[in-house]
């Protein structure tokens, strides 16, 4: 990610961060200057292309991602941490609260009582109850493909283990204790849905309002959708009654897609761009030399790592080579590791 430095971005706050942490990957660019003009506006230009706004929707792309996390809540969140060298990531071993307040887990880890924020509305000004949470789970784990295989992860494989105790009260019962489960929450799936307004759209062919919400977000989030124009563009605006979190500073968030990783560079440089995402290394190099632009990256925890030895080149052809590469890979280290969270 490359930040222009000359347009005075504030980005404080972790919902300030969502547009870029939601679609942001290594080698992207940051400028930090704003143009007075658009100073509560955040421009970034994305090479990737938003497909729908309902991340529950069979087809939706990895670049909608964003549309979750910018405009849905969550019962919890991620925490954000600095790596060490000024670059900020979500933080998975820290959750905190978003539309829950707190929550309580029996010793025995199959029953979680989540208490829900009394304040909290959706865009419509409609309260957010414990209702809308049950619809909204029982929809993921019922619509297959990756909903269903991500709230599986954390165990959460049935309506029948959700339930709206009272209005601000909602319950988990699983069928065993997994050390999943409360991460699991956390990511950006388990998204809460305006339960009234999709049922308002809802057809006997379409119980979960898929069509509706694939153009039209029902949600309550820090962010609500002032426009969309598939293939061209995104417009984010704040809700200035959201509650879940601390206020972003940012009014606007205009996400441009614009394929050309040139353009993308040349956007950044002239300062028509405060974001630019996903540039090719050559760039990132370059660029790390304008004092103008900051270079910003960071791993992505959910990701598959793997080594990939091309056996048609030196010095892969060689089988000992091969071998000393496998035999200096520590799987037992990865295996412990692993065992923290799957054990």
């Amino acid at each position: 990610m490359i930040n222009n430095l000359k347009n005075k971005i504030k980005l404080p706050t972790k919902a300030s961060l969502y547009a870029l942490l939601a679609v942001s990957t290594l080698g992207s660019v940051i400028p930090s200057a704003q143009v007075a003009s658009r100073e509560d506006t955040l421009v970034v230009v994305s090479g990737g292309s938003i497909n729908s706004l309902d991340l529950h929707r069979a087809g939706t792309n990895r670049p909608s991602y964003q549309v979750a996390i910018n405009m849905y809540d969550r019962l919890v969140t991620f925490g954000i941490k600095d790596t060490g060298d000024g670059n900020l990531k979500y933080d998975s071993e820290t959750i905190k609260p978003e539309l829950a307040t707190s929550w309580e887990i029996s010793e025995d880890g199959l029953t979680y009582l989540f208490h829900i924020r009394e304040d909290a509305t959706f865009w419509d000004g409609s309260d957010i109850t414990a209702t809308d949470v049950k619809w909204s789970f029982d929809r993921a784990v019922s619509l297959g493909g990756f909903p269903t295989v991500q709230m599986k992860a954390g165990g959460l494989v049935s309506p029948e283990q959700f339930s709206a105790v009272d209005e601000h009260t909602f319950k988990i019962t699983m069928p065993e204790a997994s050390k999943l489960t409360l991460p699991d929450l956390a990511v950006p799936i388990p998204f809460i849905i305006n339960s009234d307004v999709a049922l308002a759209h809802a057809t006997e062919e379409d119980p979960w309002a898929t069509e509706y919400l694939h153009k039209t977000p029902a949600g309550g989030g820090a962010y609500m959708l002032e426009r969309w124009n598939p293939g061209q563009q995104l417009v984010y605006k704040r809700f200035d009654k959201w509650k879940n979190g601390s206020l972003p500073e940012m009014q606007r968030v205009i996400v441009r897609e614009v394929p050309s990783s040139a353009t993308r560079r040349a956007l950044i440089e002239r300062g028509d761009a405060d974001v630019a995402l996903s540039l090719p290394a050559k760039d990132v190099k370059e660029l790390q030399a304008n004092k103008d632009l900051k270079v910003s990256s960071s791993a992505i925890d959910n990701t598959i790592h793997a080594i990939g030895m091309n056996m048609q080149f030196e010095p892969f052809t060689n089988k000992k080579v091969r071998q000393a590469i496998a035999y200096a890979i520590p799987y037992q280290q990865i295996f412990d590791v692993a065992s923290l969270w799957y054990g």
